[in-house]
């Protein structure tokens, strides 16, 4: 039996890590745990992931501009972005009945992933 498609929640909170994690390697003043969600952005998704989404290409360039190290790790963070999207691309207004927990699932494996593969670029 195939696996049930992620749901908007855990796909949500997968391209919110996916974004942070993108921010932390381009910015070499951040850290990993001040890029944690928030109660807001668990919440309603459509009101802070599309600016995020606008600044992703700023990240990438400032990543690339801190050595090959940190561009090779930006570049594959931002050609995961499309995976994240919810179906069609329509980001939750809002979300409820435990989407906000699977928002919280999405987050943690998806940042567990990037630690993994580049823990030092992103600290």
């Amino acid at each position: 039996m195939p696996d049930a498609p992620p749901s908007r929640g855990h796909l949500c909170g997968q391209l919110y890590a996916t974004l942070r994690a993108l921010e932390a390697l381009g910015a070499a003043h951040r850290k990993l745990e001040d890029l944690r969600p928030n109660d807001k952005v668990r919440t309603s998704p459509l009101k802070w992931l599309p600016d995020m989404l606008r600044k992703a290409g700023e990240h990438l360039v400032r990543a690339r501009g801190r050595g090959p190290a940190h561009g090779a790790a930006a570049d594959e963070l931002f050609r995961a972005i499309p995976d994240c999207l919810p179906p069609k691309g329509n980001l939750p207004g809002f979300l409820q009945d435990g989407e906000p927990d699977r928002f919280d699932e999405g987050y943690r494996l998806r940042m567990a992933a990037y630690t993994a593969a580049h823990g030092a670029l992103l600290e």
